[in-house]
């Protein structure tokens, strides 16, 4: 899921200090662009594995629902799809709150000049992790957002 995306991009902040910055990677030019010390880079892996170990669980609800989901509408369950959407919103609220959590304390452990450099930028601490804010991306889009192709029929 987007925690997922967040973690590696943690593990190329962390290890691509050297060899990014010479193959012009992502995490390289941000580890270069920002001037993260060896603290800050071990400060932003520890918070990535955190957030990631939090929302395990919450990863595999998640697929859990999404089943219960297409039953619940295979079914035509009317009451079934309105308690598993309920639940999914209750999960998405909590994937949310470690998200930003984990932005947070990232932030947290920047200098004033790094904090500038990061909301001069567009989507600001979101651009951070490679994403624009809260879950618009760890990855890319939330649940039941459509990538590519033609819209559905209505």
């Amino acid at each position: 899921m987007k925690l997922g995306v967040l973690v590696c991009l943690g593990a190329a902040l962390v290890c691509a200090q050297d060899q990014g910055t010479k193959r012009g990677g992502p995490g390289g030019r941000m580890v270069a662009d920002l001037g993260l010390s060896a603290t800050q880079q071990n400060t932003i892996h520890t918070v990535m594995a955190d957030a990631q170990v939090q929302s395990k669980g919450l990863r595999e609800q998640s697929r859990t629902l999404r089943d219960q989901l297409n039953a619940a509408v295979k079914a035509g369950d009317e009451g079934k799809i309105d308690q598993v959407t309920r639940d999914m919103a209750n999960l998405d609220a909590q994937m949310n709150s470690i998200e930003a959590k984990a932005q947070a304390k990232i932030y947290g452990s920047l200098t004033a000049d790094q904090k500038t450099k990061i909301d001069a930028r567009p989507g600001g601490v979101g651009a951070l992790m490679g994403r624009g804010g809260p879950r618009g991306g760890f990855g890319g889009p939330g649940p039941g957002t459509r990538r590519g192709g033609p819209p559905p029929a209505q």
